[in-house]
């Protein structure tokens, strides 16, 4: 007689459940992510050429720095 292991079972529509919720946190990940660049980018904006070299990005684009930043 050969014995079967006990494997758990998820219950109904559980993996459904957790690939939907997993795919609406993602999307709201998402969205912040790109406030957050969109915030970063206009106060970088408001500083000038000067100030940026000050902190240490004279030589990267705005984008670049918010990209940077924003990881």
């Amino acid at each position: 007689m050969a014995i079967a292991p006990n494997a758990p079972v998820a219950p109904f529509g559980a993996i459904a459940a957790l690939r939907i919720v997993t795919a609406v946190e993602s999307a709201i990940a998402s969205v912040h992510a790109h406030l957050r660049r969109r915030r970063t980018i206009a106060a970088l904006r408001r500083l000038t050429p000067a100030q940026l070299a000050d902190i240490g990005f004279a030589d990267m684009t705005i984008e670049e720095i918010a990209e940077t930043l924003n990881r």
